[in-house]
């Protein structure tokens, strides 16, 4: 059964054209339903310009009835006037879905490019074709209109995306029956296997841990196998845990990153610690055998 089609909005800012485009999407399907610009005269002074572009876009939320807004970022004008206007402009567009009580997202035009065409640094040329393909029927009379489509489609991608993420239910939750964590991407099978749902969210859980039992420590990245054949829970989470010490059954002294092979060797595991050439640790924990 397919979910309710979203109506979204894109919205392409400027002072003298600012492009809108209406698509519908059920998650899987795009469909396009129309498209316009909002036009001023540079005539006009610059307070009547804005009324006129925020009059226009009412005029279109109250027609198409949109469900969500999208609105692409600015960066970047030929000169400091011009950036203010288009500030201006850009703040009009953003508050008018606000105001039809419309969630506003917003993107880069990079970001834009990248979910239509997949390069961020497509000519406008190829967003275009794009938008014609994966909007069949399309027609646009502006480039500004186009724009406002691919936006559209940018934010089309990126809302189901999220909702996939989102709705994402863990096979190990599930296998617990614990629904309130279930919804956690990194859930652990180790911790699973424990029966431990509130460690099994957390993503280094150790499987060392997981078969000693220990869901507490279980969860450190650095847990140590040769730790967990010690049972000793507490330094197994410790990185630099000695396999040489291990085999002495020293927990201590098996998580100095030095441990002589040497020394491990002989048995003496307060000299294996000492870092030197071998023959000297041979001989030093030689003689203190003796």
């Amino acid at each position: 059964m397919s979910s309710r089609a979203i109506r979204i909005l894109g919205l392409d800012p400027g002072l003298q054209h600012t492009g809108w485009g209406l698509i519908e999407t059920d998650g899987y399907r795009l469909r396009f339903v129309a498209e316009g610009v909002v036009s001023t005269s540079a005539r006009d002074a610059l307070g009547d310009r804005l009324l006129i572009l925020h009059q226009g876009l009412a005029e279109a939320f109250a027609n198409l009835q949109p469900d969500e807004a999208a609105v692409e970022n600015t960066y970047v004008a030929r000169n400091p006037e011009s950036a203010l206007k288009l500030g201006q402009a850009r703040g009009v567009v953003m508050l008018a879905p606000r105001l039809a009580g419309l969630p506003v997202a917003e993107y880069g035009a990079m970001e834009v490019k990248r979910a239509v065409v997949g390069n961020g640094h497509a000519a406008k040329e190829q967003v275009q074709a794009m938008v014609r393909h994966l909007l069949p029927g399309v027609a646009f009379r502006r480039a500004d209109a186009a724009d406002a489509l691919a936006i559209a489609i940018c934010h089309a991608h990126h809302r189901q995306t999220k909702k996939m993420l989102a709705g994402a239910f863990s096979s190990q939750a599930a296998k617990l029956g614990d629904s309130e964590n279930a919804t956690k991407p990194a859930f652990s099978s180790q911790a699973a296997k424990l029966g431990d749902s509130e460690n099994a969210t957390k993503p280094a859980f150790s499987s060392q841990a997981a078969e000693l039992g220990d869901s507490e420590n279980a969860t450190k990245p650095a847990f140590s196998s040769q730790a967990a054949e010690l049972g000793d829970s507490e330094n197994a989470i410790k990185p630099a845990f000695s396999s040489q010490a291990a085999k002495l059954g020293d927990s201590e002294n098996a998580t100095k990153p030095a441990f002589s092979s040497q020394a491990a060797k002989l048995g003496d595991s307060e000299n294996a610690i000492k870092q030197g050439p071998k023959d000297v640790l041979l001989r030093a924990a030689a003689a203190k055998r003796l």
